[in-house]
């Protein structure tokens, strides 16, 4: 995912934490969207973040 480390959800949370490979950012993707493309928007957002700083 573009150099971002994904951590699994810590016990029985359906959060995973994103972080990117400077450090300086962090995301959240919930496992139970709110939207039909809650997925594909927050994936878009999080691979053009920290590229966009470079």
């Amino acid at each position: 995912m573009g150099g971002w480390q994904v951590e699994d959800p810590i016990g029985k949370s359906n959060v995973y934490k994103c972080r990117c490979h400077c450090g300086k950012h962090l995301a959240w993707i919930h496992s139970t969207p709110s939207g039909a493309n809650y997925v594909k928007n927050k994936l878009n957002k999080i691979k053009n973040t920290c590229w966009k700083e470079d």
